[in-house]
């Protein structure tokens, strides 16, 4: 999974100690916006083959004036 999500262009890493290959941990540096958690499920969504709902919190999206300021590609 992490090679094919690292190809969708989001990094995850495996788990720490007895967890290593049991969970991964997703960590998104800087902004974090609703467009970066769609990013992701999206991309979970496409490596797993499975369709996932989850809207992103309302409190993660930003202002108008800031979206313009930080872009997702």
């Amino acid at each position: 999974m992490i090679t094919e999500l690292k190809k969708r262009g989001v990094e995850i890493s495996r788990g720490i100690g007895e967890l290593r290959d049991k969970v991964i941990r997703a960590g998104i540096l800087g902004v974090v916006d609703d467009r970066a958690l769609s990013r992701l499920v999206f991309a979970m969504q496409d490596v797993l083959k499975k369709d996932v709902y989850y809207p992103p919190p309302q409190e993660t999206s930003l202002p108008e004036t800031l979206k313009t300021e930080v872009i997702w590609d």
